[in-house]
């Protein structure tokens, strides 16, 4: 257990509808380099990244496997 909200999951959709269109937002967030990142993790107060492996390495890759990469993300 992380002790850690999630940014976003693409699997499930918040039960709240209030909370349907900042869950769809985050959902079209796509990060491309470390600026993008910066400005999201200062925004949501964001520590990891959560990719696959053919995206950009953005932060300090913390653990890798042939599916996912996490990553701790530079103050």
């Amino acid at each position: 257990k992380t002790d850690r909200d999630i940014f976003v999951s693409f699997k499930h959709n918040p039960v709240d509808k209030s909370k349907w269109y900042e869950w769809y937002q985050r959902l079209q967030v796509k990060v491309d380099n470390e600026d993008q990142m910066a400005a999201l993790r200062k925004r949501y107060k964001l520590d990891y990244y959560l990719t696959i492996p053919s995206r950009p390495k953005i932060g300090e890759v913390v653990f890798k496997n042939s599916h996912y990469v996490i990553s701790r993300l530079n103050e």
